[in-house]
């Protein structure tokens, strides 16, 4: 068992269950309330930092969410006026990947791109911001791919 790696949700269900990991599991906004989980990323001073860098260009923006995971950056940039938020995330998981990003875009302007960031099927130059939040490690080793992708954008 000590040499078997776990799946994503397979981790993700050990650090909930295991009350030591209660404050990695809030502050990564892996809660099992994923709507809470964005709320709280929404209110967070992570993003209100990504505010303060991106200023207005937020309302009206067309963005894409690299690596979305649950869509909680998703939520949070359409909450805050983006015109169109592309959540590019591959994972279908209920957890971390998909069926989270379904159960809390309501009717927020998210898509859902079930794509990996070396295969964006978007027009050049059709994004006013890329996002990338706790990504870049999945994508060993990042491409070369991934970032011609990303830079056309």
């Amino acid at each position: 068992m000590a040499d078997k790696l776990l799946t994503i949700d397979e981790a993700i269900h050990m650090l909930r269950a295991d009350p030591h990991y209660a404050d990695l599991v809030r502050d990564a906004y892996f809660g099992a309330d994923t709507q809470e989980s964005a709320d709280r990323f929404l209110q967070s001073g992570e993003f209100f930092e990504v505010e303060r860098i991106l200023k207005d260009t937020i309302r009206n923006a067309t963005v894409v969410d690299v690596g979305a995971g649950s869509g909680i950056s998703s939520y949070a940039f359409a909450m805050h006026g983006a015109a169109r938020v592309y959540a590019l995330e591959p994972d279908p998981s209920d957890l971390v990947g998909c069926g989270a990003i379904e159960r809390i875009r309501g009717n927020l302007p998210i898509e859902i791109l079930r794509t990996y960031a070396d295969d964006i099927t978007l027009s050049d130059a059709s994004v006013d911001i890329v996002y990338a939040r706790q990504v870049l490690h999945h994508i060993p080793p990042v491409t070369k791919a991934a970032w011609l992708e990303i830079m056309r954008y």
